[in-house]
């Protein structure tokens, strides 16, 4: 029986740990580019349920503002928005007049109420389960109430080069 000396099998080990390199790097270019089957994604409930949210910042210091993306993809982007009432008063909700909307976005309302008054005065309200698209150029008067939290789908460029213009509304 032949022994192995203690460099060889230092440089067996190098040889190993570079083959498993190079293949992992081929398995990730071939994932990039590959014509393999795709399946689909099953979105994360608990975040839909509002678990594991992430607080970001709000121009409105008066709510709490969460959101987290559950898909993002080279089409399209699918995320959770929640936001708590505004805590000023007991007024209960929160008031915003958006200009110019720059995407066109398709909402699922998951919690709480809200309600889009376009610029002629037509009020449209949007309780939890209920569906609707925002388009691309609304202006108006985006308002909800209590604790709201929508499921959001848009275009994936769109969401990463949006500009929203949002002022707050007493």
């Amino acid at each position: 029986m032949k022994l192995v000396s203690k460099n060889s099998y230092s440089g067996l080990r190098t040889k190993v740990l570079f083959v498993l390199i190079l293949i992992s790097c081929n398995a990730l270019a071939d994932e990039k580019n590959s014509t393999a089957v795709k399946s689909p994604l099953r979105l994360d409930t608990d975040m839909i349920s509002g678990i594991g949210l992430e607080t970001v910042p709000w121009d409105d210091k008066t709510r709490l503002s969460k959101w987290s993306h559950l898909f993002t993809g080279k089409e399209l982007s699918v995320s959770v928005f929640e936001s708590t009432p505004k805590k000023l008063g007991a007024i209960g909700h929160s008031k915003n007049r958006v200009r110019n909307y720059p995407y066109d976005q398709f909402v699922l309302v998951l919690s709480g109420k809200s309600v889009l008054t376009d610029e002629a005065g037509n009020a449209q309200t949007f309780n939890a389960g209920d569906l609707f698209v925002v388009p691309r150029g609304f202006a108006g008067i985006w308002e909800e109430f209590g604790v709201y939290r929508e499921l959001i789908v848009v275009q994936e460029e769109a969401m990463r080069t949006r500009q929203l213009e949002i002022e707050q509304v007493e």
